[in-house]
């Protein structure tokens, strides 16, 4: 996956794959979910909004960067039909923190002059005038309204249509509700019939005066990105309105909410301010009846709070037709970690979120978890696909699926501004696991094949030079490798057969390996079904090279005595598009030999020191003036690393992880890194030594997996594995 302009918005994925066998996670288990973004994520990134024109940008270009191949314009000239007024809806919040627009009573004062109060039907003379000092009140009382001052009764039995209007805006304000609004005029409207159960207070404004009143950027940032803001808030207000015009909302009979599920409104807060609410107004004015449009069309200008690295496809958030809205798309969004809080605790851009195993297992029907892995991400690096994978009450295996947001929902750890991007710790990192090599295989397969493959490789899981060889070439043709037994298909590998239900099999190496018997069952799993083999292990390496690869001028060699070398040189070969070959310690093969002049091979990397590949055998290699390079080192860990380093470059990448002492999990890992290019390398069972470590810090892998389960590679060495993750 790519990786995040930051390092705290990495993958710290969780612990097990499909197939894993079912050791839990204590319940007590503390897991924290660390990330960074608030909000939706589509459209303008506020903070984002704020970097460009701290570093320069003008709100014309912050505007184009967000909203992708759009143009400004004015309203005016647009076809769009605005209602005026617009009708803006006032919330409150009740006992619950719900947010509600129905109430029963409403009290409101004069500020700074007088308020007309109009009953029902009252247009050009109105009843009662309400003046500074005085206090009213409307309430509901048997489904008609009663109207007070200072608490006695004016009048009852009324119309539950009142409004107030007053003139000297903004000078003249009301309070109401525990607002204050400056322009327009304010509305109480009736709700229920025939029995009047309500009202709705509503704010009657024009575009302008609505964006006035605007809050959801701090006026205190510089001026480009208040008038972006000004503008997407101009542009989002006109467009939903208008689609609103002929038919209000119901909670609020209103074209507009003043709430985060539109926009927020203060009202005459929103501007009030003494230093910044003249920059604000300017911000307004200066762009006033400036509106974002895509093809003429108006946009839908949808905005938040921050990211951790891009923002999102509308697509990927809403499931719209992402065609629909070809400017609400992802793109890079760098700024908002200039902002972020150290301390993620409390921080908007930065945050953290803690739960327990415990929690996670209940809040998904499970008596245990036994791992929860993000197994996929949006291109803006938000959760798309959680796995969960625990116990039922009998002690079976289940597995759920979530987005990132049910995921947070479930465990009650979002907020009414949902967070998207993020990362889950306390679990190490993941793994690629089965009860078995076989089943293994299969989890690899899922992971790296999940929409299925045309082609499949299957080689004996009992021996690792020919699952080896072939993992360069499978991974050439974009398949997987998968194990049998001599004389059998194991029940896991069938069932991952059906899944990927491929073409064609490739079966590797000959009938002393993998019975005739096995390759007539396997041809019920696909169409065609072909056998490359040789005479030995060295011959098998040169069949499948010539199989799979026309020609090629870089060649990979590794010893076939052992397993190590060639394990780690099987990632930079499928880098290099190269095959592998194997070769014994003190002589080059004739068939190996040969297949390097087919291919026409000029350039030779030959993995491992002069004990596995003698300077003789590279002496021959260079015959015909090809030229050799050497990949050594000390141990076969310390190799790992530096077939690593010599292939791949630092930042983001995934990093494969097997134990160094056996190679069943192992041998279906180097096919895997076709799709998910990344090096293999080799840690012990107890610990990480110290040549893999550095090796891991100057990759900063946004990814790393461990290929077998904790009876292999322990759960301590994963969570050491959890720091290296950037």
């Amino acid at each position: 996956m790519r990786r995040l302009s930051t390092a705290f918005l990495t993958l710290l994925l969780a612990l097990a794959w499909a197939g894993t066998p079912a050791w839990a996670v204590p319940s007590s288990t503390e897991i924290t979910i660390t990330g960074g973004g608030w909000g939706h994520g589509v459209g303008m990134a506020q903070y984002g909004a704020k970097g460009m024109a701290d570093s320069g940008s003008t709100h014309p270009q912050i505007l184009a960067h967000f909203y992708q191949g759009t143009a400004l314009a004015d309203l005016s000239s647009t076809s769009l039909n605005v209602p005026d007024p617009l009708r803006v809806g006032i919330h409150w919040v009740d006992s619950n923190g719900a947010q509600r627009f129905d109430r029963t009573s409403v009290s409101f004062t004069a500020i700074n002059g007088n308020v007309s109060v109009c009953l029902s039907g009252e247009t050009s003379t109105c009843s009662y005038t309400a003046v500074p000092g005085d206090t009213w009140n409307v309430s509901v009382v048997s489904g008609k309204c009663t109207l007070k001052k200072n608490d006695v009764v004016q009048a009852s039995g009324l119309a539950c249509g009142i409004s107030m209007k007053w003139s000297g805006q903004p000078t003249v304000r009301l309070s109401i509700a525990g607002k204050i609004y400056a322009r327009g005029s304010v509305q109480l409207l009736p709700v229920g019939s025939p029995t009047v159960t309500s009202v709705h207070m509503v704010v009657d404004v024009g575009i302008e005066e609505y964006v006035y009143g605007i809050g959801e950027m701090p006026k205190s940032w510089d001026l480009d990105a208040l008038k972006a803001q000004a503008i997407a808030s101009r542009t989002y207000g006109a467009k939903i309105a208008a689609a609103r015009a002929s038919a209000p909302l119901s909670v609020c009979s209103c074209h507009l909410r003043d709430s985060t599920s539109d926009q927020v409104y203060l009202g005459w807060s929103g501007e009030s301010d003494a230093v910044y609410g003249p920059i604000w107004r300017s911000a307004v004015d200066g762009t006033s009846d400036d509106v974002v449009t895509y093809n003429g069309s108006v946009a839908e200008t949808y905005y938040f709070s921050s990211t951790g690295g891009r923002t999102e496809n509308v697509g990927d958030v809403w499931g719209s037709n992402q065609a629909s809205y070809p400017y609400l798309v992802s793109v890079d969004e760098p700024w908002s970690a200039d902002y972020a809080n150290s301390d993620c605790k409390v921080s908007k851009i930065r945050w953290c979120r803690s739960t327990t195993a415990g929690t996670i297992a209940a809040a998904y029907g499970m008596s245990e978890v036994t791992s929860v892995s993000i197994i996929a991400r949006y291109v803006s690096g938000s959760p798309s696909d959680i796995v969960i994978r625990g116990l039922d009450s009998k002690g079976a295996d289940v597995e759920k699926h979530a987005t990132g947001g049910a995921f947070m929902t479930a465990l009650g750890l979002r907020s009414g501004a949902s967070h998207h991007v993020y990362t889950i710790e306390g679990f190490g990192v993941p793994r690629l696991a089965g009860a078995n090599r076989y089943s293994t295989a299969t989890a690899v397969s899922k992971y790296g094949y999940p929409s299925g493959a045309d082609v499949v490789y299957v080689a004996t899981g009992e021996h690792f030079p020919d699952a080896l060889a072939g993992g360069a070439a499978a991974a050439h043709e974009a398949a997987p490798v998968l194990l049998v037994q001599k004389s059998s298909i194991p029940s896991a590998t069938k069932s991952e057969l059906s899944r990927l239900s491929p073409g064609r099999i490739v079966v590797l190496g000959g009938t002393a390996v993998i019975d005739d018997q096995v390759v007539t069952d396997l041809r019920a799993y696909a169409g065609t079904v072909t056998r490359v083999a040789g005479a030995n292990r060295y011959a098998t390496s040169a069949a499948v090279s010539k199989a799979a690869f026309t020609s090629s001028n870089v060649a990979y060699v590794a010893t076939g005595v052992d397993f190590p070398d060639a394990l780690a040189a099987v990632p930079a070969a499928v880098q290099a598009g190269a095959p592998l070959l194997l070769v014994r310690p003190d002589e080059l093969p004739t068939v190996v030999s040969t297949e390097l002049k087919r291919l026409g091979a000029t350039s030779i990397v030959v993995v491992g020191g002069v004990a596995a590949i003698s300077a003789d055998v590279v002496s021959s290699l260079a015959e015909g003036g090809r030229s050799v390079t050497r990949i050594d080192g000390a141990t076969r860990y310390a190799l790992s690393a530096n077939v690593s380093k010599a292939t791949f470059a630092a930042g983001g990448g995934v990093a494969y992880v097997v134990v160094g002492t056996e190679f069943p999990d192992a041998l279906s890992a180097g096919a895997l890194t076709g799709p998910k290019p990344g090096p293999v390398l080799l840690v012990q069972t107890d610990s990480l030594p110290a040549v893999v470590a550095n090796e891991l810090t100057r990759l900063a892998p946004g990814d790393i997996y461990i290929v077998g389960g904790p009876a292999v590679v322990s759960d301590s060495v994963s969570g050491v594995l959890s720091s290296y993750v950037r």
